[in-house]
């Protein structure tokens, strides 16, 4: 988390930026995919969605 909301960090593909809501996967793809393959974005914004699902929180 940061002050603008939550942030996701990947330090070994040298990635980060701001996040939606776990389970938006419009928002959340689009910004990762600025930073990394759309397929590896796209992997991660469902695997997003997944933990928000097991968790129950949309918000870590």
């Amino acid at each position: 988390k940061y002050m603008s909301g939550q942030y996701i960090c990947m330090p070994d593909i040298d990635t980060g930026c701001p996040l939606s809501r776990l389970s938006d996967l419009f928002w959340n793809k689009e910004r990762l995919s600025a930073n990394m393959n759309e397929t590896d974005a796209v992997t991660v914004a469902h695997a997003l969605r997944a933990l928000s699902g097991y968790t129950g929180k949309d918000w870590l």
